[in-house]
């Protein structure tokens, strides 16, 4: 069973999820937000969850969440996985500090350049990751803190990097079964060098999990790995979901 936050992911996208659900005859059901809070409990070990970062969390939390199949808050945090990847990784070397450090001591103090990227270490976004410049901080530091970010929560930074495009593989098994690139723009087709890079990284870093998404960047310095993430609360994009979705739940069975 397919339980899905309704409301979080693009219209289009989830559209077409629900289209190529019904046409492989897979059970599905939207989820309210009201409804989603009972649901924690109810989550079977091999029900597909899709949704929210905040949902995903929960269901992480409790006892019936399969961390094999899935993973666990912990292993998206990006300093749990970037001295596997190493070079192969976009913002690496990096430093990993607490807001309130960053906030005290101040950007220009971590850098010689105008700028650095800054990026939260947990997987699940508590802000977007952006390029800050120095005489910007002030108000990037004021706008983060509205968010609620804790003080204690852990920070990095890292050389600003030029990226020219970005492609999501979907990875079940260590086999890419859906990719898309998604920035500068959406389109279905991925080259082959992407396809293998990403190959060539799972294999350097291994898997945190039997099903995750990892990030590919062509840089001026090569394709690099940008992230990796949770399968469960990531944007699917143009991946072909005719090839996804069975190769997802076929690990489920």
């Amino acid at each position: 069973m397919w339980l899905i936050e309704d409301r979080v992911f693009p219209a289009s996208e989830e559209v077409r999820l629900r289209t190529t659900l019904d046409t492989l005859h897979l059970d599905y059901r939207l989820l309210s937000t009201n409804e989603l809070r009972d649901q924690v409990g109810q989550i079977g070990g091999l029900d597909m969850a899709r949704g929210s970062c905040w949902w995903i969390s929960l269901l992480m939390g409790h006892a019936r969440w399969r961390r094999d199949l899935w993973g666990a808050i912990e292993d998206f945090a990006f300093s749990a996985y970037a001295d596997r990847f190493g070079e192969l990784l976009l913002n690496y070397p990096f430093n990993c500090l607490s807001f309130h450090e960053l906030c005290w001591r101040g950007l220009e103090s971590f850098t010689d350049s105008k700028g650095l990227f800054i990026r939260p270490d947990d997987g699940f976004k508590s802000f977007e990751g952006q390029v800050v410049k120095v005489d910007d901080f002030e108000p990037w530091m004021e706008r983060t803190q509205l968010l609620q970010v804790r003080g204690s929560a852990r920070i990095i930074t890292a050389t600003i990097r030029e990226i020219r495009a970005e492609w999501r593989c979907l990875i079940v098994d260590g086999v890419i079964v859906g990719s898309s690139r998604y920035r500068p723009m959406l389109e279905c087709d991925t080259p082959r060098d992407v396809i293998d890079f990403a190959v060539t990284a799972h294999k350097t870093a291994g898997a945190p999990c039997r099903c995750y998404v990892m990030d590919i960047a062509d840089t001026t310095q090569g394709l690099r790995v940008v992230e990796i993430g949770c399968i469960n609360c990531v944007a699917f994009y143009e991946s072909d979901l005719n090839s996804a979705i069975p190769a997802i739940v076929k690990i489920v069975q």
